[in-house]
């Protein structure tokens, strides 16, 4: 009887240790939508807003970094989401055709065109005005969600002229 009781004791508890309370369910959050470089252009100029453009590798640990931490802060999210139509370039991408003007680029081509020869790493950000075909910054190195709402917020700011001289 003792042997039957030890049994019936693991099944209670394996059966009672299943049932677990659910977890207060947080609300998901909204994920950007990325573009590639021909759809965003094309909406950014519509649109008047700046193209953000977040350059990155499959293999760049500070680029995962960076879609992890940074890009899924909400502030983040909102702040790109109102002036900025955000693009993801994998310049490694073999077979993409990126469209410039008249010019047809595979990505690394397009990479030098936006940092004027001076790739620097990954990730690397680039804001571009679409309306003036000016790129406003080509930066390289992770940026925390601060950091980068700093960026964002003088990218604005230049383009409304309200930035720093």
């Amino acid at each position: 009887m003792n042997k039957y009781a030890v049994y019936l004791l693991i099944a209670l508890t394996g059966v009672l240790t299943s049932f677990k309370p659910k977890e207060a369910s947080k609300p998901k959050e909204a994920e950007m939508k990325w573009h590639d470089w021909n759809e965003g252009f094309k909406i950014a100029d519509k649109k008047d807003k700046l193209i953000l453009v977040d350059v990155y590798t499959s293999w760049c640990g500070w680029c995962k970094r960076m879609d992890h931490d940074t890009y899924a802060d909400a502030g983040i999210q909102e702040q790109i989401n109102k002036d900025f139509v955000p693009v993801k370039l994998n310049p490694e991408l073999k077979d993409l055709v990126y469209k410039v003007d008249t010019m047809s680029l595979n990505g690394f081509q397009l990479l030098d065109m936006l940092t004027n020869y001076q790739r620097n790493g990954y990730p690397t950000i680039i804001i571009v005005n679409p309306r003036l075909k000016r790129v406003m910054l080509a930066q390289a190195g992770y940026q925390d969600a601060n950091q980068f709402k700093q960026t964002l917020a003088n990218a604005v700011a230049a383009k409304n002229g309200t930035g720093q001289k």
